[in-house]
């Protein structure tokens, strides 16, 4: 072949069979469902893994959260040698108690919020504040990421350690529920047969001041009408006097039913009542809430609708026990201020062991231990 032919026929376009053919290239509709299904198939085993990373991301959050707030409150125990009031309320204007500090106000110069400590320092109280047009504060410390009730506005999602919870007239219609720290407690706690401590009469033995004192952490004081005598004595607990132990006592409980109530002005940390501050133990441990020895069963404390994560369901401000958003438990912030995570089958009387910061001095009481 001359170099001129053969010139030629390397300018002559390649063709190949295959591609003259009638097969075509790309994916056969069963290859597709094959690549759907075993994309598919990654998708559901990656999913879980996915929601419990962002689980346990939220459950160290809300620990975290936790810790600082029950250091917080161990500072301001150590600095006023009392640990704070849970609540205090002074008489408003058509006689009803306004809130005036409460146990977050008292810790707020120690979570990083010094300069809202102040200006809530120069109102007679936290209504007088929101009136002034002051915005409801929410502050992140005080919630939970899992806490889905969260509103944006003084939220909170723990409650400080109250003792026995009840419900009480006129709120008893609303399901509301008080404790018996706040001195008007509608419970016979110490069997003498009166419910009634205005003036705290402390007749019986043990006396009320006894009881109360050993199976609640924390306090409120009213605005005269349900102050106890002798403030300076029975104000309290100091660290020293949670003879428990502060590694065996429980400060603050996850309870995401404290809080803003939709609707409801006194609510949330800022103008709530107790009950959206605080969490305990049901008053069913006291049959008829009269607390004799035939009475009491501490296995209750963890029962019924006041069983851990029992209220879920419930509005805000109407089940302070131990309620949280996270599966098997809440989470609770000890005295010493360690965090742990509580199983909701915890037994009950374990877990109202854990809520008294003096269960040893109530072994002379109908409260007896196994």
């Amino acid at each position: 072949m001359s170099g001129r032919s053969l010139r030629r026929t390397l300018k002559q376009p390649f063709t190949n069979s295959v591609t003259n053919s009638s097969c075509r290239v790309g994916f056969a509709l069963l290859e597709l469902i094959v690549v759907v299904a075993i994309m598919t198939t990654l998708i559901a085993l990656v999913s879980p893994a996915l929601l419990n990373a962002r689980s346990a991301s939220r459950q160290i959050t809300c620990q975290n959260h936790m810790r600082q707030l029950a250091l917080g409150g161990i500072n301001e125990a150590e600095s006023q040698l009392w640990l704070p009031a849970c609540y205090e309320d002074a008489p408003g204007a058509n006689g009803v108690g306004v809130p005036t500090s409460n146990w977050i106000s008292h810790i707020l110069p120690w979570i990083d919020q010094p300069n809202l400590a102040g200006s809530l320092a120069g109102f007679s109280s936290h209504e007088e504040y929101v009136a002034a047009g002051n915005p409801r504060m929410h502050i992140p410390v005080l919630t939970c990421p899992a806490d889905i009730s969260i509103v944006g506005e003084d939220d909170l999602s723990f409650g400080a350690s109250m003792g026995l919870a009840f419900p009480v007239s006129p709120y008893s219609n609303r399901g509301t529920r008080y404790f018996t720290t706040n001195a008007g407690a509608s419970i016979d706690l110490n069997g003498d047969g009166k419910v009634f401590y205005g003036r705290l009469d402390t007749s019986g033995k043990p006396d009320v001041i006894h009881v109360l004192r050993a199976t609640a952490l924390f306090r409120t004081y009213g605005s005269g009408k349900s102050d106890f005598p002798n403030m300076s004595v029975h104000k309290g607990h100091r660290m020293a006097t949670v003879t428990d132990g502060l590694s065996n006592t429980i400060m603050l409980a996850e309870n995401v039913r404290c809080g803003v109530a939709p609707g409801v002005q006194r609510s949330g940390w800022m103008l709530g009542y107790v009950n959206h501050l605080a969490a305990g133990i049901p008053e069913f441990v006291c049959k008829h809430r009269r607390c004799i020895e035939p009475n009491v069963d501490l296995s209750l404390a963890n029962s019924g609708d006041g069983r851990i994560n029992s209220g879920l369901s419930m509005p805000e401000g109407t089940a302070p026990w131990a309620n949280s958003f996270h599966a098997g438990g809440a989470n609770i912030a000890l005295a010493d201020g360690s965090v742990k995570f509580l199983s909701e089958s915890v037994d009950g009387e374990l877990l109202f062991r854990m809520y008294t910061p003096q269960d040893s001095k109530l072994t002379n009481t109908s409260f007896r231990l196994r």
